[in-house]
């Protein structure tokens, strides 16, 4: 389900999957939309490098299960720090939109409350 988000939701979406950063565009995006379909439990559709897949599914489903060594898993690849915001940002961006979307239709009265 794709909700139309508030204006400030929507201008962050497209700073994080379209603005220059140290990683590519279409890595972020990709990163959520696989984020996206963790959190939906729908089949992945789009994969992310293998070096990234551990950290991205830790951020979209268990981000309290995140711990240095996963940083540093991460850096020892050759990931910047910088690509780390980034990538962490988008997995949280891309997981988080899903559950705004299920509020947001519970509070619309299209989804019953479980």
């Amino acid at each position: 389900m794709k909700a139309t988000y508030p204006t400030e939701v929507e201008q962050l979406v497209q700073a994080v999957s379209h603005s220059n950063g140290h990683s590519t565009a279409n890595l972020r995006q990709n990163i959520m939309t696989y984020a996206r379909q963790l959190t939906e439990k729908e089949p992945v559709q789009l994969e992310v490098p293998a070096h990234l897949k551990t950290f991205v599914n830790k951020v979209a489903l268990n981000p309290y299960k995140i711990i240095d060594a996963d940083i540093g898993t991460l850096q020892k690849a050759g990931v910047s720090e910088d690509e780390i915001f980034e990538i962490t940002i988008s997995a949280a961006l891309g997981a988080s939109l899903v559950r705004l979307e299920r509020g947001l239709s519970v509070l619309q009265g299209t989804t019953p409350c479980v």
